[in-house]
Protein backbone atom coordinates (compact mmCIF):
# COMPACT_ATOMS: atom_id res chain seq x y z
CA UNK A 1 0.00 0.00 0.00
CA UNK A 2 1.54 3.46 -0.99
CA UNK A 3 2.29 5.58 1.80
CA UNK A 4 0.29 8.16 0.58
CA UNK A 5 -2.97 5.94 0.71
CA UNK A 6 -2.95 6.14 4.58
CA UNK A 7 -3.95 9.33 5.60
CA UNK A 8 -6.86 9.18 2.80
CA UNK A 9 -8.35 6.58 4.84
CA UNK A 10 -8.98 8.47 8.33
CA UNK A 11 -12.02 5.02 8.47
CA UNK A 12 -13.33 2.95 5.95
CA UNK A 13 -13.55 -0.19 4.51
CA UNK A 14 -11.12 -2.14 2.72
CA UNK A 15 -11.38 -5.61 0.28
CA UNK A 16 -7.82 -7.48 -0.08
CA UNK A 17 -6.45 -10.94 0.26
CA UNK A 18 -5.92 -12.13 3.71
CA UNK A 19 -2.06 -11.98 2.42
CA UNK A 20 -2.47 -7.86 3.16
CA UNK A 21 -3.62 -8.55 6.90
CA UNK A 22 -0.34 -8.00 8.74
CA UNK A 23 0.22 -4.85 6.15
CA UNK A 24 -3.23 -3.60 7.28
CA UNK A 25 -2.99 -4.49 10.84
CA UNK A 26 0.69 -2.77 11.05
CA UNK A 27 -0.75 0.38 9.22
CA UNK A 28 -3.76 1.21 10.94
CA UNK A 29 -4.50 1.93 14.55
CA UNK A 30 -8.25 0.22 13.84
CA UNK A 31 -8.33 -2.86 12.38
CA UNK A 32 -11.34 -5.27 12.53
CA UNK A 33 -12.05 -8.24 10.03
CA UNK A 34 -15.98 -8.88 9.20
CA UNK A 35 -17.38 -11.12 7.05
CA UNK A 36 -19.78 -9.52 4.27
CA UNK A 37 -22.83 -10.76 1.94
CA UNK A 38 -22.74 -7.71 -0.69
CA UNK A 39 -25.85 -7.63 -3.09
CA UNK A 40 -27.02 -5.73 -5.75
CA UNK A 41 -29.88 -4.40 -7.30
CA UNK A 42 -29.91 -4.93 -11.35
CA UNK A 43 -33.21 -2.86 -12.46
CA UNK A 44 -36.12 -1.15 -10.87
CA UNK A 45 -36.37 -2.29 -6.72
CA UNK A 46 -39.44 -4.36 -5.89
CA UNK A 47 -42.17 -2.27 -4.18
CA UNK A 48 -42.93 -4.01 -0.88
CA UNK A 49 -46.00 -5.17 -0.37
CA UNK A 50 -46.26 -3.63 3.05
CA UNK A 51 -47.13 -0.05 3.38
CA UNK A 52 -46.90 2.08 6.50
CA UNK A 53 -49.93 3.36 7.71
CA UNK A 54 -50.90 7.48 7.49
CA UNK A 55 -49.29 8.14 10.93
CA UNK A 56 -45.78 8.27 9.31
CA UNK A 57 -44.78 11.79 6.97
CA UNK A 58 -42.16 10.03 4.51
CA UNK A 59 -39.89 12.44 3.07
CA UNK A 60 -35.61 13.21 2.37
CA UNK A 61 -33.97 14.34 5.49
CA UNK A 62 -32.56 18.24 4.98
CA UNK A 63 -30.21 20.55 7.13
CA UNK A 64 -32.85 21.19 10.02
CA UNK A 65 -32.93 17.25 10.67
CA UNK A 66 -29.46 17.20 12.16
CA UNK A 67 -30.59 17.11 15.30
CA UNK A 68 -33.41 14.71 14.65
CA UNK A 69 -30.33 12.18 13.85
CA UNK A 70 -27.81 13.22 17.11
CA UNK A 71 -30.29 12.72 19.53
CA UNK A 72 -31.45 9.27 18.45
CA UNK A 73 -30.55 6.19 20.75
CA UNK A 74 -26.94 5.54 20.57
CA UNK A 75 -27.63 2.13 19.56
CA UNK A 76 -28.77 3.26 16.02
CA UNK A 77 -26.12 5.96 15.57
CA UNK A 78 -24.33 3.93 13.79
CA UNK A 79 -26.38 5.33 10.28
CA UNK A 80 -24.34 8.54 10.51
CA UNK A 81 -20.74 6.84 11.09
CA UNK A 82 -19.60 7.64 7.76
CA UNK A 83 -20.37 10.78 7.13
CA UNK A 84 -18.34 11.95 10.49
CA UNK A 85 -21.44 14.20 12.16
CA UNK A 86 -25.38 13.55 12.14
CA UNK A 87 -25.18 17.34 10.24
CA UNK A 88 -23.05 15.89 7.32
CA UNK A 89 -25.40 13.04 6.95
CA UNK A 90 -28.19 15.46 7.04
CA UNK A 91 -27.20 18.37 4.31
CA UNK A 92 -25.29 15.30 2.34
CA UNK A 93 -26.84 16.26 -0.56
CA UNK A 94 -24.56 19.72 -0.30
CA UNK A 95 -21.61 17.72 1.24
CA UNK A 96 -21.34 14.72 -0.95
CA UNK A 97 -23.27 15.68 -4.50
CA UNK A 98 -27.61 14.19 -4.64
CA UNK A 99 -27.03 11.15 -2.56
CA UNK A 100 -29.91 11.74 -0.58
CA UNK A 101 -31.35 9.87 2.44
CA UNK A 102 -35.14 9.41 3.50
CA UNK A 103 -36.96 9.45 6.85
CA UNK A 104 -39.90 8.32 8.05
CA UNK A 105 -41.03 10.52 11.09
CA UNK A 106 -43.76 10.43 13.82
CA UNK A 107 -45.37 13.72 15.32
CA UNK A 108 -42.01 15.24 13.99
CA UNK A 109 -39.97 12.17 15.96
CA UNK A 110 -37.11 10.89 13.17
CA UNK A 111 -38.10 6.80 13.67
CA UNK A 112 -36.52 5.58 10.53
CA UNK A 113 -33.55 6.05 8.39
CA UNK A 114 -32.38 4.77 4.87
CA UNK A 115 -29.13 6.70 3.43
CA UNK A 116 -26.05 5.91 1.24
CA UNK A 117 -23.65 4.38 3.36
CA UNK A 118 -20.54 3.82 1.67
CA UNK A 119 -19.79 4.78 -2.06
CA UNK A 120 -18.05 3.29 -4.66
CA UNK A 121 -16.65 4.35 -8.59
CA UNK A 122 -20.13 3.29 -9.72
CA UNK A 123 -22.15 2.81 -6.63
CA UNK A 124 -23.79 3.34 -3.17
CA UNK A 125 -24.11 0.91 -1.03
CA UNK A 126 -27.55 1.47 1.30
CA UNK A 127 -28.06 1.19 5.19
CA UNK A 128 -31.07 1.48 7.09
CA UNK A 129 -32.38 1.89 10.63
CA UNK A 130 -34.93 1.93 12.54
CA UNK A 131 -36.25 2.24 16.08
CA UNK A 132 -37.24 -0.49 17.75
CA UNK A 133 -40.72 0.45 18.86
CA UNK A 134 -41.32 1.15 14.79
CA UNK A 135 -40.08 -1.95 13.26
CA UNK A 136 -41.91 -4.90 11.49
CA UNK A 137 -44.19 -1.60 10.16
CA UNK A 138 -42.55 -1.55 6.23
CA UNK A 139 -40.72 1.63 6.76
CA UNK A 140 -37.37 0.17 6.08
CA UNK A 141 -38.42 -1.32 3.19
CA UNK A 142 -39.75 1.89 1.57
CA UNK A 143 -37.76 4.04 2.91
CA UNK A 144 -34.89 1.70 1.01
CA UNK A 145 -37.15 1.29 -2.25
CA UNK A 146 -37.21 5.43 -2.08
CA UNK A 147 -33.54 5.53 -2.14
CA UNK A 148 -32.17 2.75 -4.34
CA UNK A 149 -34.88 4.40 -6.74
CA UNK A 150 -32.83 7.65 -6.74
CA UNK A 151 -29.20 5.96 -6.52
CA UNK A 152 -30.48 4.31 -10.04
CA UNK A 153 -31.79 7.96 -11.36
CA UNK A 154 -28.28 8.96 -10.26
CA UNK A 155 -27.05 6.40 -12.87
CA UNK A 156 -25.28 4.72 -10.14
CA UNK A 157 -25.97 0.46 -9.26
CA UNK A 158 -27.48 0.36 -5.94
CA UNK A 159 -25.38 -2.15 -3.15
CA UNK A 160 -26.76 -3.34 -0.16
CA UNK A 161 -23.94 -4.77 1.89
CA UNK A 162 -24.41 -7.04 5.50
CA UNK A 163 -22.80 -9.09 7.81
CA UNK A 164 -23.23 -12.46 6.61
CA UNK A 165 -24.93 -13.58 9.96
CA UNK A 166 -27.60 -11.14 9.49
CA UNK A 167 -30.36 -12.87 7.93
CA UNK A 168 -33.11 -10.25 8.67
CA UNK A 169 -31.27 -7.79 6.19
CA UNK A 170 -30.24 -9.92 3.54
CA UNK A 171 -33.74 -11.26 3.78
CA UNK A 172 -35.21 -7.53 3.19
CA UNK A 173 -32.86 -6.90 0.19
CA UNK A 174 -33.59 -9.92 -1.38
CA UNK A 175 -37.20 -8.83 -1.27
CA UNK A 176 -36.81 -5.68 -2.58
CA UNK A 177 -35.04 -7.45 -5.28
CA UNK A 178 -31.30 -7.19 -4.38
CA UNK A 179 -29.80 -10.63 -5.31
CA UNK A 180 -26.36 -11.50 -4.08
CA UNK A 181 -23.18 -11.20 -5.94
CA UNK A 182 -20.74 -12.65 -3.23
CA UNK A 183 -19.39 -13.47 0.05
CA UNK A 184 -16.04 -12.08 1.16
CA UNK A 185 -13.99 -11.08 4.60
CA UNK A 186 -13.69 -7.50 4.22
CA UNK A 187 -12.00 -4.98 6.64
CA UNK A 188 -12.85 -1.80 8.84
CA UNK A 189 -9.43 0.56 9.28
CA UNK A 190 -8.88 3.87 10.08
CA UNK A 191 -6.12 6.27 11.73
CA UNK A 192 -2.77 6.10 10.64
CA UNK A 193 -0.31 4.15 13.11
CA UNK A 194 2.47 6.37 11.87
CA UNK A 195 2.53 10.19 13.21
CA UNK A 196 4.48 11.23 10.63
CA UNK A 197 2.24 10.88 7.72
CA UNK A 198 0.54 14.03 7.18
CA UNK A 199 -3.08 14.75 7.86
CA UNK A 200 -5.30 13.86 4.98
CA UNK A 201 -6.73 17.33 3.09
CA UNK A 202 -10.46 16.36 4.04
CA UNK A 203 -11.67 20.31 3.06
CA UNK A 204 -15.32 20.81 3.98
CA UNK A 205 -16.81 17.74 5.02
CA UNK A 206 -13.98 17.35 8.43
CA UNK A 207 -12.45 14.16 7.39
CA UNK A 208 -12.59 11.70 5.03
CA UNK A 209 -14.63 8.96 4.14
CA UNK A 210 -13.87 6.16 1.19
CA UNK A 211 -13.77 2.75 0.11
CA UNK A 212 -10.40 1.46 -1.11
CA UNK A 213 -12.39 -0.95 -3.64
CA UNK A 214 -15.41 -1.05 -5.45
CA UNK A 215 -18.12 -3.58 -3.80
Amino acid sequence: MPRSWVPLLARGQVSAPSSFTPLLAGAFAAFAPWQRTVLALSGAPIPPRRRPGPRYLLRRLDPSDGPSLAGWDPTLQWIWDTWGTPDSLARSGCAWGAWGAWGAFEADRLVSVACTYLRGRDHEDIAVATAPAHRRRGLAAVLAVRLAADVRARGRDATWTAPTSNTGSLALAMALGFRAVRTQTAYWVGGSRNPALPPADCGRQGRVKTTAASV
